[in-house]
């Protein structure tokens, strides 16, 4: 990605030879856990409040290299029985006190995010307020 910073004259402040350089991918889902549910294996089971759970976001042939910085996920609550919220963040750190999304009963609802990752591209999804719910990852992206 090139800007104009005056006539004729251009910076290059993306691209594969910057740093933190951003590719986008083909939609994977990495995680969901509806028994049943595609991908299959780890953990199979709704978040419920107080619970995190530990998303690799190089699985199911996503294209997320272990070195990715970051991703670009959109993150679905589904199946939610009442009020309550996920947080995502980075693997190996405390749970922030900021939620990724909302939810009430009855309702799914999806949002997009940008996480920085852990190490080996893991991101971990906590579950806060007063009902769990199933949840979906998608990445559509990640930085180097």
């Amino acid at each position: 990605m090139w800007v104009a910073i005056a006539t004729n004259r251009w910076v290059r402040i993306a691209g594969p030879a910057t740093a933190g350089a951003t590719q986008l991918i083909d939609p994977a889902r990495v995680y969901d856990s509806r028994p049943g549910a595609k991908p299959l294996g780890g953990v199979k089971a709704r978040l419920e409040p107080g619970q995190n759970r530990v998303v690799d976001c190089t699985l199911n042939g996503s294209g997320v290299p272990p070195a990715a910085r970051g991703v670009i996920i959109n993150l679905t609550a589904a199946n939610t029985t009442g009020r309550g919220n996920l947080t995502v963040y980075p693997d190996g750190v405390p749970t922030p006190s900021t939620s990724s999304i909302n939810y009430v009963a009855g309702v799914n609802v999806a949002n997009g995010a940008t996480v920085r990752c852990g190490p080996g591209a893991k991101i971990r999804v906590a579950c806060g307020g007063s009902t769990g719910a199933d949840f979906i990852v998608d990445v559509t992206g990640y930085f180097l």
